[in-house]
């Protein structure tokens, strides 16, 4: 359930902007809006190919869930908690597919 509280923002993301991608490999960036801007500081400086850019994003994304998710599980606190929990990381999320979304339309301009 966490999972896919926290996927549906991107997920909704890449359909409305897929019209706008050059590269299909870019709707990694609606799932990583903030995870993305110090990640391409550090590949001006190293120049990793897009394949690497973009798997270490989505790995990076991918622990940002997990690592909260293994938090909770750990503490187990009430069930009015986890719900305010995952609604704040599916918030988190939101963010992140709106900052992508915006960057997928500033490439354009």
């Amino acid at each position: 359930m966490s999972l896919f509280a926290v996927s549906v923002w991107p997920l909704l993301g890449v359909a409305a902007c897929h019209h706008l991608l050059d590269d299909p490999s870019e709707a990694a960036i609606v799932f990583g809006g903030i995870i993305a801007i110090p990640l391409y500081l550090i590949a001006l400086l190293v120049g990793p190919s897009d394949t690497a850019f973009m798997g270490t994003l989505m790995l990076l994304w991918l622990l940002a869930w997990a690592i909260p998710m293994g938090w909770l599980i750990r503490h187990r606190r009430g069930r009015a908690f986890q719900s305010a929990f995952i609604a704040v990381l599916s918030g988190i999320s939101l963010a992140q597919a709106a900052l992508g979304y915006l960057m997928i339309l500033g490439k354009g301009v």
